[in-house]
């Protein structure tokens, strides 16, 4: 829908998505491959880099790679790939999870002025994130002047009507910022015991052969964890703990234990 309507502005204006979507059509910075998936297979022509693209010889190596890249793969798929990895700001990784964490739908329901937003993230996610619209460096201003840009190039290159454009434009940046359900910050008291285990996941070879391994695949949603936390108990033992001991004393530093152990099985809970 409105994402296919974006590749085809990319394809129109005969820049490869993987290279206008990392930025390097407006800011010329050489970042395109180094968060291009496993997948897509381009290792041994693929290097990681921060450099500028200052020099002829830099540029052309750079469309090399990333034509290497469109005679392997169909740009949508590219486009599309790559959409599902990027990052929209802070720790939102993919247009699904942007679409949701911005806007509370989906990606497949945007409409075109939230489709431009998230688009206009890509280019800067520090920037033109959306979910601090005080900021001058981050705020919906600066993320407008961006999506406007680009509503006006799809428009340029006959991808929306003019009245579409029209539309778009007239319409206000409002995000609708969906706080995450998932993560150690949602588990309440068990958090500690929830970082616990995110702390193995990250740390224990067994998930992976080095700390960057590790990490890839904890975001991935590879894992379903099954821990010996009872939380019926542990939110009982919780209410229990707030109902008789005081959060605060004055003169006093008060804290508060309770433990449970399951005697068939061992299994521990507790509240600290």
């Amino acid at each position: 829908m409105v994402l296919s309507a974006v590749a085809g502005l990319l394809v129109t204006a005969a820049i490869t998505p993987v290279i206008a979507l990392s930025g390097l059509g407006a800011t010329n910075a050489i970042t395109v491959f180094e968060s291009l998936p496993g997948y897509l297979d381009i290792e041994p022509l693929s290097q990681k880099s921060n450099i500028y693209a200052t020099t002829p010889a830099r540029e052309i190596k750079e469309m090399r790679l990333a034509i290497a890249a469109e005679k392997k793969f169909p740009q949508n798929d590219i486009l599309r790939q790559y959409l599902n990895i990027t990052g929209f700001g802070g720790t939102v990784y993919g247009i699904e999870a942007a679409a949701n964490y911005y806007f509370g739908t989906t990606a497949a329901e945007l409409t075109l002025p939230q489709a431009a937003s998230l688009v206009a993230i890509v280019n800067n996610p520090a920037k033109f994130r959306l979910d601090n619209p005080g900021s001058e460096t981050n705020g919906y201003a600066v993320n407008k002047a961006r999506r406007d840009y680009i509503l006006r190039e799809m428009v340029e290159h006959e991808k929306i009507t003019a009245a579409e454009f029209q539309a778009a434009v007239a319409t206000p940046v409002q995000p609708a910022i969906q706080e995450p359900s998932t993560g150690c910050q949602t588990a309440g008291g068990s958090a500690y015991f929830c970082d616990y285990v995110t702390h193995l996941l990250r740390n224990d070879p067994a998930f992976g052969e080095d700390d960057g391994k590790r990490l890839q695949n904890s975001r991935r949603g590879g894992y379903a964890v099954y821990t010996t936390l009872d939380l019926d108990l542990q939110l009982a033992a919780e209410a229990t703990l707030a109902a008789n001991v005081p959060m605060g004393y004055p003169g006093r530093d008060v804290g508060s234990v309770i433990t449970s152990v399951q005697a068939t099985s061992a299994a521990y809970n507790g509240v600290n």
